[in-house]
């Protein structure tokens, strides 16, 4: 890592880390991704049903 072409060393090294934190961690990643994804499908369906009593109540 002496000379010129120390930006390129690094590059390289920050790469293999990279890729290494992404095998690592990558599963932990997809379950917190899928999880919020569910909050949001959730969190959709509950003002979906809001929405309809409210018709409803407004109907009735």
């Amino acid at each position: 890592m002496t000379g010129e072409g120390n930006v390129a060393h690094l590059t390289h090294l920050f790469g293999i880390l990279g890729g290494w934190a992404c095998l690592r961690f990558s599963e932990p990643v997809v379950q917190v991704i899928e999880r919020a994804a569910t909050a949001h499908e959730t969190q959709k369906a509950r003002k979906a049903v809001e929405e309809l009593q409210s018709r409803e109540e407004f109907f009735d």
